[in-house]
């Protein structure tokens, strides 16, 4: 456990921790994340979630899951699910990421030529990703947004867990902020968790982010990996990028295997985090928790994911 004359810093500087330690400033739990949050996240990829659903819950309940072309006129696919668990007390509203670094350059190349989206946050007025917001406005007019309030009105104690992967984190970040913004659910009820997650809105979308969700806002990120750590190619009249990371992120600087040490950095863009590494690459955007981002498509019962050495 962190010592107490340590604490005092933590804000200021990031700080190395235990994978099995938690801090007064943080609920962050690695279990939960590489147990739950992920297998969640990577069933997102699958033609179906339902049998990563079935093996971490047994009563777990798909509502549906949902496919759009991310921005109209374009090849790629944006997808996200809805289920929840009677008894987990839990709905989860999860988002697939990027298709392949060719679906990464595609978004890349669509924001640099279409201005960001503003949007309202309760009383503020924020700037998101074009690409990003077209992708989840899509999936929410396709049902989503009626099932999600839905099921929220059905079970308001449940907590509401929104996480993804990749594009998925950016798309879960925005979600969060809308149902912040129409107060679908209480926000000591709602964590937002990503992994690997673009950069998806302005300073203010940020900071908004951060005042509402505070300590249950965890940030994952892995090493070297290529797409946290990209500037977001925002078409802009600043040679300065607008965009910047939300709090908090936890970053391993290591394979992520159980017990392995991550880092807790309280400012978006430390630069002491993955930004701080001169190389970056594909190969740790796809590989979290020393597992493939789409492992959970061959199920998520305990045994397989000792067997791959996830927990």
């Amino acid at each position: 456990m962190l010592g107490i004359h340590f604490l005092a810093h933590f804000i200021i500087i990031c700080s190395q921790i235990f994978g099995t330690s938690t801090t007064l400033l943080s609920d962050y739990s690695d279990r939960l994340v590489r147990s739950n949050f992920f297998p969640l996240a990577s069933a997102a990829y699958a033609s179906t979630p339902l049998r990563c659903l079935k093996d971490l819950h047994p009563d777990a309940q798909l509502v549906h899951q949902y496919t759009v072309h991310c921005v109209h006129g374009k090849i790629h696919i944006c997808s996200g699910y809805l289920a929840y668990s009677k008894s987990e007390k839990t709905i989860y509203l999860v988002f697939k990421g990027y298709e392949s670094a060719n679906h990464a350059d595609a978004q890349y190349k669509y924001t640099q030529v279409n201005w960001p989206n503003a949007i309202k946050i309760k009383d503020k007025t924020v700037n998101v990703n074009p690409y990003f917001y077209s992708a989840l406005k899509r999936l929410m007019e396709t049902g989503m947004e009626r099932d999600v309030t839905k099921v929220i009105q059905k079970y308001p104690r449940f907590a509401l867990w929104i996480t993804g992967h990749s594009l998925g984190g950016s798309l879960a970040s925005i979600a969060a902020g809308v149902v912040a913004h129409k107060r679908y659910a209480p926000s000591n009820n709602v964590y937002l968790v990503t992994f690997g997650e673009p950069k998806t809105g302005d300073l203010e979308f940020a900071r908004t982010i951060e005042s509402i969700y505070s300590k249950r806002s965890w940030r994952v990120t892995h090493r070297n990996d290529i797409v946290p750590a990209q500037a977001s190619q925002v078409l802009k009249p600043s040679p300065h990028d607008p965009f910047v990371h939300h709090n908090r992120e936890y970053w391993y600087n290591n394979t992520m295997t159980p017990r392995e040490m991550y880092i807790v950095c309280d400012r978006g863009d430390s630069i002491n985090s993955v930004r701080s590494l001169a190389k970056h690459t594909w190969a740790d955007h796809w590989n979290y928790f020393n597992v493939p981002h789409t492992f959970a498509t061959k199920g998520c019962s305990n045994k397989h994911l000792r067997e791959i050495k996830l927990i």
